[in-house]
């Protein structure tokens, strides 16, 4: 197995580095290397699965200085750093969740803003702190509210609510506040799908529906 690094005479101290804590451009590669073969030492490792070139680096400075950027790579004992700050729906999503006050807009955003737990896809295992404290975070904010304000906009409560049962779909007080609003809306058809998703997700752990879910539905149906 062949690879190379280009780099120029005189410049070999500044060979980069794989960082484990940094943003690399080069991230390891592990590859068979069993003792028998003998072809390098056991240590060895390949780094990138391409030639890392001081050139390519220079042209990625070049263009983000081009875009504004001032110093955007910089290299901190032998490891290339980028040294760029990027705005992202996260930081905005935590600037809105640490608010002290919540209104329709700010509460909307959150809406729109938490699609899904963070990283979801990726799986890090790093990354489950987060997406517990983002999740517990965000129902918080959307439960106090729902249940603090006094007027509220009926289509935004009711998105609040199914995401909060969406993000902690067996939480049984959820289910009562969602089925709630929908008998206050007089919405019979949405009610009775809404009371067979909830024997439906009990059924699947086991219990049956509790008796204050029971008690509204049944009072609701027999006057309408």
């Amino acid at each position: 197995m062949n690879f190379t690094l280009d780099i120029p005479t005189g410049q070999e101290a500044r060979t980069p580095k794989y960082n484990v804590n940094g943003v690399n451009f080069n991230p390891s590669v592990k590859f068979d290397n069993p003792s028998g073969a003998a072809h390098y030492n056991q240590s060895v490792k390949l780094v990138g699965d391409k030639q890392i070139t001081f050139q390519s680096i220079y042209q990625l400075r070049k263009h983000l200085k081009e875009k504004g950027i001032q110093d955007p790579i910089r290299l901190v004992n032998n490891h290339y750093q980028l040294n760029v700050e990027i705005a992202s729906d996260y930081d905005k999503f935590i600037y809105l969740l640490e608010q002290k006050r919540h209104d329709e807009i700010s509460i909307q955003q959150l809406l729109n803003y938490y699609e899904g737990d963070f990283l979801a896809e990726e799986e890090y295992s790093w990354a489950i702190q987060t997406q517990l404290r983002l999740k517990q975070g965000i129902l918080h904010v959307l439960e106090m509210y729902i249940t603090t304000t006094i007027s509220i906009n009926s289509l935004l409560k009711l998105n609040c609510l199914q995401k909060m049962l969406e993000l902690d779909e067996f939480n049984e007080n959820y289910m009562f506040l969602l089925l709630e609003f929908l008998i206050g809306q007089n919405k019979k058809q949405d009610c009775i799908k809404c009371y067979e998703r909830i024997q439906e997700k009990l059924s699947e752990i086991g219990i049956s529906v509790p008796e204050k879910i029971l008690s509204i539905y049944n009072a609701y149906m027999i006057h309408v």
